[in-house]
């Protein structure tokens, strides 16, 4: 057999399937057996197959890939393999990747994949798999204790999960902090569970027996989810289909507000991949949160607006709405009330998303071409007060 055939049979082998030609049958394809028995699958010498790679974002649905590889490897080859498998997109706007330490498989590569403008940001792994079943990336502080962990894994701050970090032996006690790095995997386990079987990702490399085609992960999808964004962070909340009735209540609890005060908004433009806390696509139909200006959720209102323009200072504008306001008739009524130097400077009004704060609305106004640069509203207020929006909150 020519060297060309013994390598279509090697990798015939080593995908998974029968080489179809036997020495008795088709003698133009005889195979030259080793005497010691020794087979080409035996050995992960230039191994070539398909295998499985997961990379997490946090809050954006995970890339499911499969790519071609050549064992053994190293780390540096497989993630360039795996940055040409991504698609565009993807790699515009998470270009970073960094791969999971430890993995939580042997059988599917987990990366994870950073911002352009946060390269080293505290985003880590979290593993739930054996707990629930979800695997996703969130940002994390750079030290943290047990109950911070269980809390934005969204599970309760005393619930007896085990709690290992990075390559830790031990689980962490309740008044243990740790320091955390990009990329590290926080593994999650019940309470009566063994310890967990670290994966090194520089000695899996060496060997490709056990890497899968298809991921070994089985991401959890959103049913009956709902993101509830909050005036500074969000959460999610299952709706119970056996009490439809009490949706509004449920919403109402979840917030810790009277339900009286609570007004439901349809998220615009829809979103369409998302992924919170190990969630894939999360019903964003319902923005919940309670509003102040209109405790009770019909009727008019006064209304009061922020809109921030670039290198001037920004305008403070109060109108009466109707509730439910649609977004058309808020714009036309605010640039109705700005003064015609404004208006003529700046004319469009775009929303800002989400929206920084509930006791008023913001907007920022932009001029009549098209800029080459993107305009957003940044909100500093939990650090060090930005008096444009703090003065103005204070009035609103």
């Amino acid at each position: 057999m020519t060297p060309a055939l013994q390598t279509l049979r090697r990798i015939t082998e080593t995908l998974g399937d029968t080489w179809p030609y036997t020495n008795q049958g088709h003698p133009q394809f005889q195979w030259d057996e080793p005497s010691d028995g020794f087979s080409a699958q035996d050995s992960d010498e230039d191994l070539v197959r398909w295998v499985s790679v997961l990379v997490l974002k946090p809050l954006y649905k995970a890339e499911d890939l499969t790519v071609v590889l050549r064992f053994p490897a190293v780390e540096g080859e497989v993630s360039r393999t795996v940055q040409d498998a991504r698609h565009y997109n993807a790699k515009l706007h998470f270009p970073h990747l960094k791969v999971a330490i430890p993995q939580p498989s042997d059988e599917t590569i987990v990366y994870l994949a950073f911002p352009a403008s946060q390269g080293l940001a505290g985003v880590v792994c979290i593993d739930c798999t054996q707990v629930d079943g979800r695997l996703f990336a969130t940002e994390l502080p750079d030290y943290v204790d047990r109950r911070t962990i269980l809390s934005h894994a969204d599970l309760p701050p005393d619930s007896s999960t085990q709690v290992y970090v990075g390559h830790g032996r031990q689980p962490l006690s309740d008044d243990a902090w740790i320091h955390l790095f990009p990329a590290i995997t926080i593994t999650l386990l019940p309470s009566e569970a063994p310890p967990p079987q670290f994966h090194d990702i520089s000695q899996l490399l060496l060997q490709g027996l056990t890497w899968s085609a298809i991921s070994t992960f089985v991401l959890g999808t959103a049913e009956g989810v709902y993101c509830l964004v909050t005036r500074y962070s969000y959460k999610l909340f299952q709706v119970d289909a056996s009490q439809p009735w009490r949706y509004r209540q449920g919403l109402a609890d979840a917030l810790d507000v009277d339900v009286q005060g609570l007004r439901i908004f349809p998220a615009m433009p829809k979103v369409h991949d998302a992924s919170v806390e190990g969630m894939e696509k999360p019903d964003f139909e319902s923005n919940a949160f309670p509003n102040p200006l209109d405790p009770r959720g019909g009727g008019p209102f006064e209304a009061a607006f922020l809109i921030c323009i670039p290198g001037y200072l920004s305008e403070t504008v109060s109108v009466t709405l109707n509730a439910p306001a649609a977004l058309f008739d808020v714009l036309v009524l605010l640039n109705d009330a700005r003064s015609d130097e404004s208006r003529r400077r700046f004319p469009h009004l775009v929303e800002t998303f989400p929206q920084p704060d509930t006791n008023f609305g913001s907007f920022v106004a932009v001029p009549d071409w098209d800029c080459m640069v993107a305009t957003v509203l940044i909100d500093a207020r939990p650090h060090s007060q930005w008096h444009l929006l703090h003065d103005f909150a204070s009035q609103g």
